[in-house]
């Protein structure tokens, strides 16, 4: 079980530290701190291109923060113009550290540090899957709700999950597009910019053979890859990344990815929660809190 938390939190966060104070908040922090470091990595996909303003405009990068000390970096997508569905070990450390976690996010921009919308808030407005299990990352899903963004506009929108009823079988060997900001090799080269790539489904139980024992995969596991050079994959940082259906009049948000195979993300496939299985739990728990 401690080997598939390895593999995520390589692909997530970038230290570790101890929490001893309650967020109050980061918006203001966050700017400065991105304007005055250059050490503060800045993630991509490997070998997806640069995306374009308003192309994705769904997706929202989130810096994770314990005590405005940053601990982790992800994405998600807007979903409400108040919710953001992301992954639950992008945003549940664990009791110790959760109450002082802050999370800024990022929307309207391909460039991280520059939104075009911002907002922040605390570990109170985080609404993790109840049966989310850290260790085996088990309905690693959650969802966080904001201060309401504005999306009238072309680069702030929010987009649909796919469906209850729609079954992994129904996307084996279909090409999907990936977005969002990962590193662009496997030692962490880092960009400001959003990339994306496109992923061909794979056979659940083939990708799991190729892992080879390495780690036990979750229920509701979809796993995708490329196979046509230069090979693009997810890699580390890239947590929450979008699995994105161009096949309907929108867009559709089929999965989003949970784990890669570190120091080798381009040589094997990227695992995925899908998000069918959720549709009901997304939807009820955006009606409750809302």
């Amino acid at each position: 079980m401690k080997k598939i938390s390895a593999v995520v939190l390589l692909s997530v966060f970038g230290c570790t530290l101890v929490a001893t104070e309650v967020l109050q908040s980061y918006s203001d922090f966050h700017l400065n701190l991105v304007k005055r470091s250059a050490d503060v990595p800045s993630p991509r996909i490997i070998n997806g291109a640069e995306a374009e303003d308003g192309q994705f405009p769904y997706v929202v990068f989130l810096t994770l923060y314990v005590n405005k000390t940053v601990y982790g970096w992800c994405s998600g997508v807007l979903v409400t113009p108040e919710f953001v569905l992301t992954v639950a070990h992008c945003v549940d450390i664990n009791d110790n550290y959760n109450p002082y976690i802050g999370i800024y996010i990022e929307a309207g921009s391909v460039v991280r540090g520059t939104p075009r919308q911002s907002t922040s808030l605390t570990y109170s407005n985080v609404f993790v899957h109840q049966n989310y299990s850290a260790e085996t990352l088990e309905n690693d899903i959650a969802l966080l709700k904001t201060s309401e963004f504005d999306c009238t506009t072309p680069y702030v929108q929010y987009v649909k999950t796919a469906p209850s009823d729609w079954d992994i079988s129904k996307y084996i060997s279909n090409s999907y597009t990936i977005a969002g900001f990962g590193t662009i090799d496997n030692i962490r080269t880092y960009s400001d910019v959003l990339r994306y790539a496109d992923l061909s489904v794979i056979d659940t139980s083939k990708c799991q053979e190729d892992y080879d024992g390495l780690l036990t995969f979750p229920n509701n596991t979809l796993c995708a890859q490329d196979f046509v050079e230069p090979i693009s994959a997810a890699c580390f940082f890239d947590s929450g990344d979008p699995l994105i259906s161009h096949y309907y009049k929108h867009d559709v948000i089929i999965a989003l990815n949970i784990f890669v195979y570190p120091g080798h993300c381009d040589q094997y496939a990227q695992g995925f929660i899908h998000l069918a299985p959720y549709y009901d739990w997304i939807q009820n728990t955006i009606s409750d809190n809302a």
